[in-house]
């Protein structure tokens, strides 16, 4: 019997492995591994996770993530991976029973701008006011949110920090407010 769908949770931790079918080989060559981490590379580049170790085996492998605030859901694994038999069985099999995502869904990681425009709109402040000097509550947690956000998304510390105006001590403090405001 099928197992139950996981929940993808925002941050949550995920062990995921896949077995070649009958226990075949799925890695043939060196050139397979560096072809699979290269594909991981985008897939991970794409969505928003981190991957926090793997183990590549002859007839398997093994990846331990954190689900990022871009993820929607597994299909950018599977997307990435539906033509190659070996991990899921052939093309159509599994396009028939996974299905396709819906073609209008964006896996590209936004854009500082784009962080900035969601979290002004969701916070109802101007990006001058999420940028500005100001200690109030409300608008230090959409800062914090944006930072957070920010990083998930692969934009480094020092970018924010010159964004922001801010040392990286206080870029890394609201990081930390930031995941902290989004996993309540």
């Amino acid at each position: 019997m099928p197992r139950c769908a996981r929940l993808d949770v925002q941050g949550g931790f995920y062990h995921l492995m896949a077995r070649g079918n009958e226990k075949r080989e799925i890695f043939l060559d060196e050139e397979d591994y560096r072809n699979f981490l290269r594909r991981l590379r985008k897939v991970l580049r794409e969505s928003g996770d981190k991957c926090l170790a793997w183990c590549l085996m002859p007839n398997h492998f093994h990846l331990l993530f954190v689900r990022g605030a871009l993820s929607h859901g597994g299909n950018s694994l599977k997307d990435d991976w539906t033509g190659d038999p070996r991990i899921l069985g052939d093309t159509a099999f599994v396009e028939h029973v996974l299905g396709r995502p819906d073609p209008g869904l964006s896996l590209l990681p936004p854009s500082l701008e784009r962080i900035l425009e969601r979290v002004c709109a969701e916070s109802m402040f101007t990006p001058a006011e999420i940028k500005g000097p100001s200690r109030a509550r409300n608008v230090t947690e959409a800062r914090a949110k944006f930072c957070f956000l920010a990083k998930e998304a692969g934009i480094g510390g020092e970018v924010l920090s010159e964004e922001l105006k801010r040392n990286s001590s206080a870029i890394a403090y609201l990081f930390a407010k930031g995941r902290k405001l989004f996993n309540n």
